[in-house]
Parts: structure tokens; sequence; C-alpha cells
């Protein structure tokens, strides 16, 4: 598996060269992988091929960062997240969910306080 520097630079290469030699493509270049027949008339073909197999069996990541007592993040979980993406979306989507409070700190003299949006509880 090629990395960000391996791969990529090589196509956007590729991809760049073959725009400005290739002036019978006339379909913006981010639509060339989409079809192999828009990606041979781009003369793009095996840089498409091997990119889309690349991304085979790679899970998307997803991290929400959320507020633990907040009560629109616990409906978004609940009601949207759960619903739809955490069931339909499990086998394909890598989650991380990442407990976060809206603080405020303030200093007086040497002591710092943390003020959490949602009370005490909230920084549990």
């Amino acid at each position: 598996m090629l990395n960000y520097f391996g791969f990529y630079p090589l196509f956007v290469v590729v991809v760049v060269c073959n725009f400005f030699i290739n002036e019978s493509c006339n379909i913006p270049p981010a639509l060339w992988c989409n079809s192999e027949n828009v990606a041979t008339e781009c003369s793009v073909l095996d840089a498409c091929l091997y990119y889309n197999t690349s991304q085979l069996d790679k899970k998307i990541k997803l991290t929400l960062l959320y507020e633990t007592l907040c009560p629109d993040c616990q409906e978004f979980i609940l009601n949207t997240l759960q619903r739809y993406v955490w069931k339909y979306g499990q086998d394909f989507v890598d989650f991380n969910l990442i407990p976060y409070g809206n603080a405020r700190r303030t200093q007086l003299n040497n002591t710092w306080t943390i003020q959490c949006q949602h009370g005490p509880s909230d920084t549990l």
C-alpha cells in the first residue's frame, strides 16, 4: 500500500499532464475515475484503476467530538448517528467518539477555575 507521498503525487502529475496533453477530454478531472469510458477518453485509465482498487475495503474514518451533557449532542447521537450511520454503516465506518466539554478557564491570582457549560457533572 502506498502512502500519501507515494501514490497521490504521482496520480496528480499523471492527471495534470494528461489534462494538458489530451485536449479531447473536456470532462472535469474530479470525474475522470467515475467511469471507465471517461478514464479511457481522458487517458488516465491505468491511474484510475489503481486508485479505485487501492481504496477498496477501507473504512471511512468518522471522529465525533461531543459534549456529554449537551441535549443537542445527545439527540444527534441517538436519533441521527445511531439510527442511520451506525445501524447501516458500521461495516463501512470506523467510529471514534471523543467526549468533549465546552468549558471556560479563569485565573484568579495563581488559582485556575474551570466552569463547564452544563455544570460540574459535565467534567466527569
